[in-house]
Protein backbone atom coordinates (compact mmCIF):
# COMPACT_ATOMS: atom_id res chain seq x y z
CA UNK A 1 0.00 0.00 0.00
CA UNK A 2 1.48 3.19 -1.36
CA UNK A 3 0.40 6.28 -1.06
CA UNK A 4 2.20 9.36 -2.33
CA UNK A 5 -0.91 11.44 -1.84
CA UNK A 6 -0.70 10.84 1.66
CA UNK A 7 2.71 10.38 2.39
CA UNK A 8 4.08 11.37 5.90
CA UNK A 9 7.07 14.21 6.40
CA UNK A 10 8.14 13.38 9.76
CA UNK A 11 11.24 12.24 8.78
CA UNK A 12 13.85 12.54 11.81
CA UNK A 13 16.80 14.03 10.16
CA UNK A 14 20.04 12.30 11.66
CA UNK A 15 21.89 15.17 12.72
CA UNK A 16 23.64 14.99 15.91
CA UNK A 17 23.62 18.68 16.47
CA UNK A 18 23.96 18.58 20.53
CA UNK A 19 27.91 17.29 19.90
CA UNK A 20 30.23 18.14 22.59
CA UNK A 21 32.77 20.45 21.62
CA UNK A 22 36.76 18.70 22.65
CA UNK A 23 37.76 21.44 23.97
CA UNK A 24 41.33 20.76 25.89
CA UNK A 25 41.16 21.84 29.24
CA UNK A 26 43.60 24.14 30.56
CA UNK A 27 44.48 22.62 33.72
Amino acid sequence: MINPSNQPTNQPTNQPTNQPTNQPTNI
